[in-house]
């Protein structure tokens, strides 16, 4: 939700953050539990805001066409 509204976003590079970071803002992905690598990522961004680009593929309409799909695929 906040990289829909453009707000920059650290996470770790792992499970659903790290699938919706590579998909949409990958400057955000940390190493798993490396929390030097956290702390240097939010210095840098408090230093140089980083820009998210709009290219979120993530929205509702994606989600109800792709679970619609399954359903059709079951039937």
């Amino acid at each position: 939700e906040a990289l829909a509204l453009g707000v920059p976003v650290i996470a770790y590079d792992h499970g659903g953050a790290a699938e919706v970071l590579g998909a949409v803002f990958p400057e955000g992905q940390a190493r798993p539990l490396d929390t030097d690598h956290v702390s240097a990522l939010i210095q840098s961004f408090h230093n140089t805001p980083p820009r998210v680009k709009n290219r979120n593929p993530f929205t509702l309409e994606a989600m109800l066409d792709k679970t619609l799909a399954v359903y059709d695929s079951l039937c």
